[in-house]
């Protein structure tokens, strides 16, 4: 497993893991966010402190590794859009619904506080 502080990771580190998802990288092996470790192969989260983990959609994967890989910057709308579902009309709200059930997924319980997934105004998507 890699851990992975995005607020700190290198282009080098950001370059290690990946594979491409329509045309872009997203991440192929277990990574840790916040408290979570990502398994994209068995699509799924495993909390990193018990054994508490959440199976995901193989959409919610791929977003959340792309986002990931590309923690660095802010993610516009479109770009994920073209990203993840490079041959599939789908349309913004789509997108919206797939970050809402992300964050759902990435809560351990409302009074957390915690946020995974920011939404920059009119920019787009961060993680």
């Amino acid at each position: 497993m890699k851990s992975w502080d995005y607020k700190m990771s290198t282009s080098m580190e950001t370059q290690a893991g990946l594979h491409s998802i329509g045309g872009g990288a997203a991440l192929q092996e277990h990574v840790a966010v916040g408290d979570w470790e990502i398994q994209p192969e068995l699509n799924r989260l495993q909390h990193r402190h018990s054994a508490l983990y959440r199976q995901l959609e193989p959409r919610l994967v791929q977003l959340l590794c792309y986002l990931a890989a590309n923690a660095h910057r802010v993610l516009t709308r479109d770009e994920l859009i073209h990203e993840l579902w490079p041959h599939v009309v789908v349309n913004e709200n789509s997108l919206t619904r797939a970050i809402s059930e992300l964050r759902k997924h990435l809560a351990i319980d409302a009074s957390s506080g915690r946020v995974y997934v920011e939404t920059r105004p009119k920019k787009g998507y961060r993680l």
